[in-house]
């Protein structure tokens, strides 16, 4: 606790020297065990980074964007940099906007590398000093407490977990170094509300949720257990001024959370749009939350960084202690904390709060469920009550809690030490250090792994190029906090850090968080579709080369793709030929391995393949495609010349307009009718990235009706069974390396449970109500296969069945199986071939190979029966660009 000083005189100057004195060997101190620790990182600070290639390249990448997007005043959460030209929110990606801004005086004296580390280091020095001072504000004013504080920081900051993120390159979650300010300030707005104190509080856990928005979520969490603590006691003991208390405080805890979220407004604003836009899509499933829980053996061994006692781990049975989800704080600390707990016994005060705010925290890391040693028990855990609140269910790692159940301890071990040291007064002097000596034994981590963040030199020609444009750096990859669209290997995490020299833009990219399109605007385009594939160790048939060879120019040039790089070895041979003989491109350079093309050939004004030309807001995009909102999205390749655009559309009611606009501005408006029109429009020169352009619909008279047209009644015909669908369906399917997804949208809305295997959704003939909606797991076992053949056969004949395979669903699909499906239409037979994609309208009774279908090896598989809704909405419909 740094004390009031005076402001001028003699007695100021003696008191800063003292308060100097005893905090500056303290920060000297924290700097000397982050060195340590982090060993050898010391001795590569200018060109190695921590981390295994996972996660380290793209939070490097953070400083450099951060950086460049204020140096340009441009908001960092919007980036058109990676998944060009469509863009990424990055307000749902681990963006570390803070340290971006520290990094700022820094990197152009000190370069990007330095800088990340020189802030790395800071983090644990910080972090350290926090709890530091926050043990000073919480400990007894009794003898040794200054020394149990320091070593209640170097719980906190030097902890086994807290290492493992920095070995796993995770310098976001590394991040953690506001928590104990603003803990410390919380503590102070609870015993004595005020405004400084509150003020104090929301700044500095604003601070934390613009370097690591998760731990933000903490702090709040620890802030209700202080409240409900604090309000606890002023019950429990009677004071006359009670009620008046508790509004001090109430107006204070109010103060300090408006503050907070003006402070964060920023990150809420840009969130917002999307969630409105698209729904909640901070979870996927369970979002792997057993996966990344702790499991309670992993609190008595050593991580498996430890260089002595690291192969301990390999005695107990559970997962995950490869990836940071073993939570290992030494047995010191808990035998200091029963200590502590000893000491406390008997007595009813504040120190007890952080025992049980360790309890709470301590529940949590161990995720939904309790798992001991790799063994699973039924009984559910109270993070499945924080999994149901619309913003605390984003944390998808149970087991980061740990933070906070350090911090907690950190006080807990070392009001311990202060007892034994107050007991055992000979030892008093250098018991502190002992405890920090075997702390800091059983938690060692080093030799820390370090990634070599060396650029290859061909990537200074790319630099060099003049222009705007992209580039398709190979292996190339979309990645978020649940899937890997493209290669799973680091390469394609190393292409993100590569722009921070070329500076060129990237149609791969890595975020945490995002709307399902996406990824699938990539997915599901030509010739980036076998390009997956090929990453993936799938085969591409030659017929599908052959089509690309004709597709790529056009592909090219709506990406604006002008160079293309393969790296080997994480780019395939059959990558690499695919590149060299589909692709219109020639050989520039090649070195150690890298090899630099390019793109020679241009594509011609002419009809754009709508999966190019479409980007957000429109359903399934084949033939046809229905804008599902207001003001969709249109991707059109650059150009340096005005130009003329086409559009085929058609509206749903007389009267509906269409307007082309360019970053606001009105390009044009066409007047639509019920039945196909011509709409042409004069384009301004597009260089560069503005090529992105929406259109924006105006209802006619009354709003579009979502029954179909007359002329749409035909496309409602169901394959060649002689049935009329009532309604409009939409069936999309996609195996794991294309998104795994099994959608059935009946006019628009989502009927299918979307789960691995085979998804069928059944509808009434006559209404096209849904009557039942099931899946069936046929890659887990042949009953599951039995299950789908039963559920089939106790159908109505008559009965529409719309079908999807998600993920996988040929590893125990049996003959009586397939043969139940025929009875539905469906000729595709998916034994033999894993995770290929299925989807189907058929109808019970009918003839096999009469039902609509669509299946394969690769890409995303769409049958659509009348109109491709995915929405419940729909303003017009577009056939030509």
């Amino acid at each position: 606790m740094v004390p009031h000083l005076p402001r001028d005189g003699p007695a100021a100057s003696r008191v800063g020297s003292a308060v100097l004195r005893r905090h500056i060997p303290a920060l000297a101190g924290y700097l000397g065990l982050a060195l340590i620790l982090t060993w050898p990182l010391a001795t590569h600070l200018l060109t190695h980074v921590p981390g295994d290639g996972g996660d380290d390249p793209a939070l490097v990448w953070n400083l450099w964007w951060v950086c460049r997007a204020l140096l340009q005043a441009q908001n960092p959460f919007n980036c058109d940099y990676m998944f060009y030209p469509i863009g990424i929110n990055l307000a749902f990606y681990t963006l570390t906007v803070l340290n971006g801004c520290l990094s700022m005086p820094l990197q152009p004296v000190i370069g990007l590398i330095p800088t990340s580390n020189v802030l790395l280091l800071s983090s644990y020095v910080l972090g350290a000093y926090g709890a530091y001072l926050l043990g000073l504000e919480a400990l007894p004013q009794l003898p040794a407490r200054r020394g149990a504080a320091w070593f209640g920081g170097v719980v906190y900051a030097f902890a086994a977990p807290k290492l493992f993120y920095a070995a796993l390159g995770q310098f976001n979650i590394a991040s953690s170094q506001w928590a104990p300010f603003a803990a410390l300030y919380m503590l102070r707005v609870v015993r004595k509300p005020a405004w400084r104190p509150a003020l104090l509080a929301a700044l500095f856990t604003a601070f934390q949720a613009w370097a690591e928005m998760t731990y933000a979520s903490f702090l709040l969490i620890f802030l209700a257990i202080l409240l409900a603590w604090t309000v606890a006691a002023h019950f429990l003991e009677w004071q006359q001024d009670r009620w008046r208390q508790l509004a001090r405080l109430a107006l204070a805890t109010a103060g300090m959370l408006a503050v907070l979220g003006l402070l964060i407004a920023p990150i809420l604003a840009n969130m917002l749009p999307d969630m409105l836009r698209e729904g909640d899509f901070s979870v996927v499933g369970g979002g792997f939350a057993d996966v990344f829980s702790a499991d309670l053996a992993g609190y008595l061994v050593p991580t498996m960084l430890h260089p002595w006692l690291g192969h301990l781990h390999l005695v107990l049975a559970f997962t995950g202690y490869d990836k940071g989800q073993q939570v290992f704080l030494g047995w010191s600390v808990w035998l200091l904390t029963a200590a502590g707990v000893w000491a406390w016994k008997g007595r009813r005060d504040e120190r007890w709060l952080w025992l049980a705010g360790a309890c709470v925290f301590f529940l949590l890391t161990l995720g939904p469920v309790l798992q001991v040693n790799g063994k699973r028990f039924g009984l559910p855990m109270p993070f499945n009550l924080l999994a149901a609140l619309p913003i605390m269910k984003a944390n998808r790692y149970p087991s980061r809690y740990a933070v906070m159940l350090a911090l907690c301890l950190s006080v807990v071990a070392a009001a311990g030490l202060q007892e034994l040291s107050r007991r055992w007064r000979r030892m008093s002097r250098w018991l502190p250090g002992l405890a920090v000596i075997v702390f800091v034994f059983e938690n060692l981590s080093v030799p820390l792994p370090l990634s070599d963040m060396h650029i290859p030199d061909l990537y200074r020609e790319l630099a060099a190029a003049p222009g705007d444009f992209a580039v398709l750096d190979l292996p190339v990859g979309w990645r978020n906090g649940f899937r890997i669209t493209g290669q799973h290997d680091v390469a394609i995490m190393f292409a993100q850090y590569y722009q921070t020299l070329h500076g060129k833009r990237l149609l791969g990219g890595n975020t945490s968080r995002n709307p399902e399109f996406k990824f699938q605007y990539f997915s599901e385009m030509p010739v980036l579709s076998s390009i997956i594939a090929l990453e993936t160790g799938r085969d591409v048939p030659e017929s599908v080369m052959e089509a690309d060879r004709r597709l790529a120019p056009a592909v090219l040039a709506a990406l604006d793709v002008r160079y293309v790089v393969t790296r080997a070895p994480a780019a395939s041979r059959a990558l690499r030929q695919y590149v060299e003989t589909v692709l219109p491109v020639r050989l520039l350079a090649e070195q150690d391995g890298v090899r630099l093309y390019a793109v020679s050939q241009e594509q011609p004004p002419g009809r754009l393949d709508l999966r190019l030309a479409l980007g957000e807001g429109w359903g399934a995009r084949l033939e046809t495609a229905v804008a599902e909102r207001s003001a969709v999205a249109l991707v059109l390749p650059g150009s340096e010349e005005a130009r003329t655009l086409r559009l085929t559309l058609r509206g749903f009611t007389a009267g509906d307009q269409v307007t082309l606009r360019l970053d606001g501005r009105s390009l044009g408006t066409c007047e639509l009718g019920t039945e196909w029109r011509e709409c042409r429009l004069n384009l301004p020169p597009l260089p560069g990235p503005d090529r992105v352009l929406w259109l924006t619909a105006t209802r006619g008279h009354g709003p579009a009706s979502l029954s179909a047209p007359a002329s749409l009644i035909a496309q409602r015909q169901i394959g060649s069974t002689g049935v009329t669908s009532p309604v409009d369906i939409c069936v999309e399917s996609a195996g794991e390396e294309f998104g795994a997804v099994a959608h059935i949208y009946v006019n628009g809305r989502e009927a299918s449970l979307n789960r691995r295997g085979y998804n069928l959704v059944v509808l009434d003939p006559t209404t096209g109500a849904v009557s039942a909606s099931r899946s069936f797991d046929t890659f887990a076992s042949a009953e599951e296969s039995a299950r789908l053949a039963e559920f089939v056969q106790s159908l109505r004949q008559g009965d529409i069945v719309a079908v999807a395979v998600a993920d996988e669903a040929s590893s125990h699909l049996t003959e009586r199986a397939v043969l139940a499906l025929r009875q539905l239409g469906l000729a595709g037979d998916l034994r033999g071939c894993f995770r290929c994609p299925q989807a189907a309208v058929g109808v019970v009774g009918a003839n096999p190979g009469t039902a609509a279908e669509s299946w394969g090896t690769n890409g995303v598989k769409t049958v659509v029966i009348g109109r491709g809704l995915t929405e419940a909405n729909a303003y017009f419909e577009i056939a030509g660009v």
